[in-house]
């Protein structure tokens, strides 16, 4: 496979040389720009640094980063998921209680209007 790879790319290197050469430079075809030294160069000194890169290991170092920092934002996700849930159910806890509380409060004001008109009843 690296040989295919280093074949492809030298084959794209050396195409536009091989055009300029057998077409006469500044023909004003659409594909002139193949044909301008820069342009060679820089694509030559691109692929060449890409090749550079890719025999480093480069590409893995970036996609290992990559890889690492997607991990790192599924576990956040998943904990804030977690959270939001914990949330929810100390609400629905906290509601219940409030309920619970008020129903307490109502009863006692009950027992206590009871109380009282039991108190003045027996005042009487």
């Amino acid at each position: 496979m690296t040989r295919s790879i280093l074949a492809v790319g030298a084959a794209l290197t050396i195409a536009p040389f091989a055009v300029a050469a057998s077409d006469g430079h500044g023909s004003g075809g659409p594909f002139e720009w193949l044909t301008h030294p820069a342009t060679n160069v820089a694509f030559a000194a691109m692929v060449l640094f890409l090749l550079i890169v890719w025999r480093l290991g480069g590409f893995k170092a970036i996609l290992g980063v990559l890889d690492n920092r997607a991990a790192t934002i599924e576990a956040q996700l998943n904990e804030a998921k977690d959270l939001r849930e914990a949330a929810a159910k100390m609400l629905a806890d906290a509601e219940r209680s409030q309920k619970q509380a008020d129903a307490d409060a109502k009863s006692i004001v009950e027992q206590a209007k009871k109380d009282a008109k039991a108190m003045r009843e027996d005042a009487r």
